[in-house]
């Protein structure tokens, strides 16, 4: 594991002990590619942890300039938290007033709960469990509050930005049970006059547990929001937990998690747990494959056989082992069919429009080191304001090519009123079939589908040392050398990174 990794952990389990501190100091004395472990970070969404535990220690060892994109990372991730909080109050009284009892898990929940420790905590989704005869009529007063629909549960407010997923159980068919005894051990809250209700401690970190096996706990953030939510409950059933585990299936998927969280972050479970995943080898390989999962962040994604090894080890008998297999099988077929599966690829090809501000382009070329002597291609180029902008500001030749042509005729027409109509030129043409051989700076704001798919041509066409620079995607299978991180509004940052072949 690469010492960025490991400080990467070490900094995210909410393990404040005198040893571990002692080796994150010397992690920190130790040669670490900074902006390596800024897009580590940025990747399994633990920024906010990073940054508390380097508040936690700080000795001048930590570059400036990695402290300040933290701090605005922290600053708009706070923010948010808050917003969605605010949002997520509001979503459960539109729903009672409907006489829908909703019940909310993860997501704003889970900062306000973490919070109570100082923890720091990415709020991300809005996670609703409901009945499921609920559901339809969820459905359509999401659709009345100007949410769009783009995936089986989840829904999307553009002018919000938030994310809204629906779950009719607390397995959501990643285990073959459907016991709903969860709906007897809820536990009430109150904010301000209004009381509602939530899953109580025990059926949370299962909930948890769940969500992090059904994604292999890709992420460290999964690992992580796992541990400090152990944490915050220092008097969890632990026997009822393993209870209704058993009730679930879902046995080796919160023993798994659990040993989990505490070979990588030191999360201090009862000798019960342990003992259980003692009697049961098949614990010790599969927290064994994710650590080594995560250990290869950046280098590869993880592939079919071993996303369905991994899920088929969690399940114990040999029926859920065959039902898991065929439904994975099934989605594989139905994912072959479609050209752009909605859910992994967005809505239409490679990229969407979404207009980049002027103060976002400049840090661009300015991360690029770009100079008159440059030549400039952005692919999926918009209307053209990455290209008229190197034009304008720096005299360089640029390319843009993009498939809309409405947005070429709008680029066109913009360069002509910015006086530089000799110095660009637009290509309506799909990026996969372009040449721009002849580039030496490549900018892009394709998603990271989009960049994966270009990595063979970039390799094919640029000379080693060209610079890409990507807009808050990555290129799958590469490394940045530098990611630079811009603020964006109240709630948000934009990443920006640069990558040569």
């Amino acid at each position: 594991m690469s010492p960025e990794m490991e400080l990467l952990i070490r900094c995210s389990g909410f393990n404040f002990s005198t040893s571990n501190m002692s080796r994150i100091r010397e992690l920190q004395h130790a040669k670490i590619n900074w902006h390596l472990l800024l897009w580590f970070a940025r990747w399994h969404r633990v920024e906010l942890q990073l940054y508390h535990c380097f508040k936690q220690n700080e000795d001048g060892l930590i570059p400036e300039t990695i402290m300040n994109s933290l701090q605005h990372v922290t600053h708009a991730h706070t923010h948010n938290n808050l917003f969605m909080q605010r949002e997520l109050l509001n979503l459960l009284k539109l729903l009672k007033s409907h006489q829908v009892t909703a019940v909310p898990v993860k997501g704003p929940l889970m900062a306000s709960i973490l919070s109570k420790d100082k923890f720091y905590y990415q709020s991300g989704s809005i996670h609703l469990i409901l009945l499921r005869q609920n559901v339809p009529v969820v459905k359509d007063i999401l659709g009345n509050e100007g949410y769009i629909k783009i995936g089986r549960s989840t829904f999307s407010h553009s002018g919000k930005r938030t994310v809204v997923k629906i779950h009719s159980s607390l397995t959501n068919s990643i285990v073959t049970s459907k016991n709903e005894s969860f709906r007897n051990r809820l536990v009430t809250f109150k904010i301000g006059p209004d009381e509602y209700v939530s899953l109580s401690p025990v059926d949370h970190l299962l909930f948890l547990c769940i969500s992090g096996a059904r994604k292999h706990w890709a992420r460290i953030g999964l690992v992580s929001e796992l541990s400090g939510f152990v944490q915050s409950n220092k008097e969890l059933n632990w026997p009822l937990l393993l209870k209704e585990a058993r009730v679930l299936q879902a046995k080796r998927i919160l023993l798994s998690g659990l040993q989990l969280g505490s070979q990588l972050m030191g999360l201090s479970i009862p000798s019960l747990i342990y003992k259980e995943s003692a009697e049961d080898k098949a614990i010790k390989k599969i927290t064994r494959l994710s650590v080594k999962l995560l250990a290869n962040t950046g280098k590869r994604a993880v592939n079919n056989v071993e996303f369905l090894y991994y899920q088929t080890s969690l399940r114990k008998g040999i029926k859920d082992k065959l039902i898991y297999s065929r439904n994975f099988l099934r989605k594989l077929r139905f994912q072959n069919k479609m050209r752009r599966p909605h859910l992994l690829y967005g809505p239409r090809g490679l990229a969407e429009f979404v207009p980049t501000s002027p103060e976002i382009v400049e840090r661009m070329l300015e991360l690029a080191e770009a100079g008159p002597q440059d030549r400039l291609y952005d692919l999926g180029s918009g209307d053209g304001i990455i290209v008229i902008t190197a034009a304008k500001k720096i005299g360089l030749r640029s390319v843009g090519i993009e498939m809309n042509p409405a947005l070429i005729e709008k680029a066109k027409v913009k360069a002509e009123a910015e006086g530089v109509s000799h110095l660009v030129s637009f290509v309506e043409q799909d990026v996969l079939t372009a040449d721009f051989s002849s580039a030496t700076i490549i900018t892009s704001y394709l998603r990271s589908f989009g960049n994966k798919k270009l990595l063979p041509h970039f390799r094919k066409q640029l000379k080693p040392g060209i610079r890409i620079i990507t807009c808050d995607f990555s290129i799958p299978g590469l490394l940045p050398e530098k990611c630079v991180i811009v603020e964006n509004g109240v709630r948000y940052v934009t990443y920006l990174y640069l990558w040569t072949l």
